[in-house]
């Protein structure tokens, strides 16, 4: 349906003259009596107003038109809002299969008035309403097949009106594009087509995932002018409908009926997961299937985009099952690489009127791959920061944010890890996964077969080895590669997990794995929740775990960490459990030359370095510290620094602090390094000589 606003100017002399015969009829109608005024409350307004029983130009267009509205039946609604001089205000509701112009003409030979100009003007549906008579409305919604439901919740839907001209052609300049390589494809499709005499139907529909939701809307509405402009669609109204727990079907079965000839975008970027899998809740599946039959329903009659999140892929893969014999296509971003990305930032700099500069592309990496919003971002940074050095130079001191790296979503986590030191068989494991995650992905995208393994694991290895440090990063990395929708890490222990009474255990297991919903329930030294004996309170929170890991293994990765030896007595203990756990990380005591790495890097955080001498004697306690029962690997090397630091300022404090340079006071010596009680200093052998 087409709602306008449509304002004439009719011929002044013909009005003027329409006029003068209604005067005349209404002086001989008054003629020997007095006027009569009554008195009428405006059921809209709720004020009194006074009308005279007087017939004027007004009356009789407002009743011609109705006249005309009655041979229309439901094909059309005319209805004038305002005449002031010779001027009109006309909203209709005109059927999509039929011809404006020709319906438009045919009501001005009823109302027996020329036209001198004409402005027609497309209008949402809430305007349409607001406008026309309130008498009229729930009429007009029955005799068209609008549920009330759209008036009275208007709040979960929104309508817009595209901006469209028809000189503008959307892919003169393709660095508008970079980037969105699948939607400058489909415009290139949409413009390869000649221009139909009439409406067929909707040979495709479209998706797009995404995070930003304002790169969506412009994604939307580049296509939806492209379309109208190639008369692929007959209106530029179109209506996006968030999918959420209070949508109704009648209304968007309403909606539906009223786009006919534009289009809807479903906005399921929003939804709210919450089932046992982290799935739709109970009944949605109902809910998405009435949907999805009206949506198939109208599929020749309304065009239908369809928004996800790339942290709800389960919602995308729900919502294409139930069209596999509807043709999606896919116009989501694409990462840039680093060619393009120096040749669209140039792009923004030219539409900006501001000369290109090497210290733009500066800051960008070979290997980095970005996508078009972080490239936005990039640049103006870069433009506010060449602002205040080179136009407002007084403010070029100003401390500001430190700029961001702009490397790819995956950049923080993932590059924090890998510039840990060791750590070789977890690295390779985290990097295994994400490479399985990114081919399920395209598997999914490409089939929609792709599956979803369980990734549960344990992490065993001595204290200060980095398990906690690797999961928490882990968790943050799964978040980023859209494997988890929240990336939250819940640790917990013994004490967390094993109530004191009978009864208590589960809730306090379930209650950790519902604050883990979406990330990784990090369990450290797991073996503690054994008893001596079976049929304890040990027993039934493992029990609990294995059945929460099942229930939401598809939204929660569990890691049990802990001592080699326990951890393995802690899963052949419970079968149950070994069967679930898919991976199995041994993190290796460091070297005395990486814990050497570890130490500089603790004190470079701190501004502090060591001397050669200092660097020989860590690495001489770092190697016995190997072989004793006390060694924490990195966490030894944080306390021998912390002990330097203390050792250090007790031996400067003995000077004056006029003497003290810079670069004694962020040295730490050899002097500073003190062997541990439990390390002998001597080179003597730990443990029995052989003579």
């Amino acid at each position: 349906m087409n709602f306008l606003k449509i304002k004439v100017e009719v011929d002044a002399e013909q009005l003027a003259q329409r006029k003068r015969i209604i005067t005349d009829n209404n002086y001989r109608n008054v003629k020997g009596r007095p006027l009569k005024r009554r008195i009428v409350q405006n059921k809209e307004t709720d004020e009194i107003e006074q009308q005279s029983d007087l017939y004027d130009i007004e009356d009789e267009l407002r009743n011609l038109c109705e006249e005309y509205n009655n041979d229309l039946k439901s094909s059309g609604y005319f209805e004038i809002v305002e005449a002031k001089g010779k001027k009109l205000s006309i909203y209709s509701l005109i059927k999509e299969n039929l011809s404006i112009n020709s319906i438009f003409n045919n009501l001005f030979l009823k109302l027996d008035l020329k036209q001198v100009n004409i402005e027609i003007d497309e209008v949402t549906f809430k305007e349409f309403e607001d406008r026309i008579n309130f008498h009229r409305k729930s009429e007009l919604c029955e005799s068209f097949g609008i549920d009330d439901s759209i008036r009275c919740n208007c709040d979960n839907y929104i309508e817009k009106i595209i901006e469209y001209s028809d000189s503008i052609n959307l892919i003169n300049d393709e660095n508008n594009y970079i980037g969105r390589d699948n939607l400058l494809n489909e415009l290139k499709r949409i413009y390869a087509s000649p221009i139909k005499n009439r409406f067929y139907g909707h040979p495709v529909h479209y998706f797009i995932n995404t995070d930003d939701y304002e790169e969506f809307e412009e994604s939307c509405e580049t296509l939806i002018k492209a379309l109208y402009q190639r008369k692929r669609i007959t209106s530029r109204r179109y209506c996006m409908v968030r999918f959420e727990d209070e949508i109704r079907e009648s209304m968007i079965d309403s909606l539906y009926r009223i786009g006919c000839g534009g289009v809807i975008v479903i906005d399921a970027t929003s939804y709210n997961q919450d089932g046992d899998r982290g799935h739709f809740k109970r009944g949605d599946y109902l809910k998405l299937a009435g949907l999805c039959k009206l949506i198939k329903r109208y599929k020749n009659q309304v065009l239908t985009i369809f928004c996800f999140s790339y942290n709800k892929q389960d919602v995308r893969k729900e919502f294409l099952n139930n069209f596999n014999k509807m043709i999606m296509v896919d116009l989501s971003e694409n990462v840039v690489p680093y060619s393009q990305a120096c040749e669209y930032l140039n792009f923004l700099a030219k539409k900006n009127k501001i000369r290109f500069k090497k210290s733009l592309t500066a800051d960008l990496e070979q290997n980095t791959n970005l996508t078009p919003n972080n490239l936005k971002d990039y640049f103006s940074e870069w433009y506010e920061h060449n602002l205040r050095q080179s136009v407002f130079p007084q403010y070029k001191d100003i401390q500001t944010v430190q700029k961001s790296l702009y490397k790819d979503a995956n950049y923080s986590a993932l590059n924090e890890l890998n510039d840990l030191i060791g750590l070789s068989k977890a690295k390779q494991l985290i990097n295994r996964i994400i490479n399985y995650n990114k081919i399920q992905k395209l598997i999914s995208e490409k089939s929609e077969s792709g599956t979803h393994c369980s990734m549960h694991m344990v992490f065993s290895g001595n204290p200060g080895s980095a398990k906690t440090t690797v999961a928490r990063l882990f968790a943050k990395i799964m978040k980023e590669k859209g494997v988890l929708s929240t990336g939250v890490f819940i640790e917990a222990g013994r004490s967390d997990l094993i109530g004191k009474y009978v009864g208590h255990t589960a809730p306090l297991v379930k209650s950790k794995f519902a604050a883990a919903k979406g990330g990784v329930l990090f369990i450290d030294e797991a073996y503690s929740l054994l008893d001596d004996r079976k049929g304890c309170f040990g027993d039934e929170a493992i029990n609990t775990i294995v059945q929460e890991m099942e229930n939401n293994r598809d939204d929660i990765i569990v890691i049990f960490a802990g001592y080699k030896d326990e951890m393995k007595s802690f899963i052949e203990r419970n079968p149950g459990l070994q069967s679930r756990i898919a991976h199995q990380v041994e993190f290796e005591d460091y070297s005395s030359e990486e814990l050497c790495k570890i130490a500089e890097y603790i004190a470079g955080k701190e501004k502090f370095t060591f001397s050669d001498e200092a660097l020989k004697k860590l690495n001489l306690i770092f190697e016995k510290a190997k072989n004793t029962l006390n060694f924490g690997n990195g966490r030894f090397a944080r306390n021998i620094f912390e002990k330097a630091r203390m050792i250090q300022a007790e031996r400067l404090s003995n000077f004056s602090f006029d003497s003290v340079s810079d670069k004694d006071l962020f040295t730490l010596t050899a002097d500073d390094i003190e062997f541990p009680d439990f390390i002998s200093s001597d080179k003597k052998h730990i443990g029995f000589e052989m003579v």
